[in-house]
């Protein structure tokens, strides 16, 4: 407590006590003030603040600082609450935002796998397409080819009736196949 305080105490205990004294019929005012009323009055302030001071300000004062520890404490704690908080927030939003990414990654990827799939089934497409045409292609040569030799075979055999017919003479196996193959070597070489 501070001087002025003590001072103030002090000057209205006095008070007090006179204004008991005066209500007691003792005959005595406020204006004149009984010495040893007042010092005992005085003594029995003091001894009360005394005790006061010893078994109950102590204990007050304790109780008033534990508390103020305890709520610092408190605030601490939930400063430090709110910080773990916030700070999970942010890592919460981190993983969102690279889950987006990765989200959107893989969304690209498969984007651009589906495009590869789709040009080398188009590739193999016009693979098969053009093997199939040089197969066509080859057989009708082949056909044709084949074709053409079996005319040439009739016409050479026709050709060579006509010829027995006209030379009445019958050719034996080995001249025809020699006609045979003399008319395929001029056609080959026309």
């Amino acid at each position: 407590m501070s001087p002025k305080r003590w001072i103030y105490s002090i000057g209205f205990y006095f008070a007090l006590a006179q204004m008991a004294f005066s209500g007691e019929g003792g005959g005595g005012s406020l204006l004149s003030p009984n010495p040893g009323l007042a010092i005992w009055t005085l003594i029995t302030f003091l001894v009360v603040l005394v005790v006061l001071r010893a078994f109950a300000w102590k204990p007050l004062m304790e109780s008033l600082e534990n508390r103020t520890k305890y709520i610092e404490n408190m605030i601490k704690e939930a400063d430090e609450k709110h910080r773990k908080a916030e700070e999970v927030l942010r890592e919460y939003e981190q993983k969102l935002e690279s889950a987006k990414q990765e989200a959107l990654a893989i969304l690209e990827e498969g984007k651009k796998d589906a495009e590869e799939r789709k040009k080398k089934i188009l590739e193999e497409a016009e693979n098969e397409a053009n093997r199939l045409k040089d197969q066509a292609k080859k057989e009708i040569d082949l056909a044709t080819k084949k074709a053409k030799e079996d005319i040439w075979k009739e016409a050479v055999e026709i050709s060579t009736s006509l010829a027995e017919k006209i030379m009445e003479k019958t050719l034996s196996a080995q001249d025809d196949q020699r006609l045979i193959e003399k008319a395929l070597e001029e056609y080959k070489q026309n």
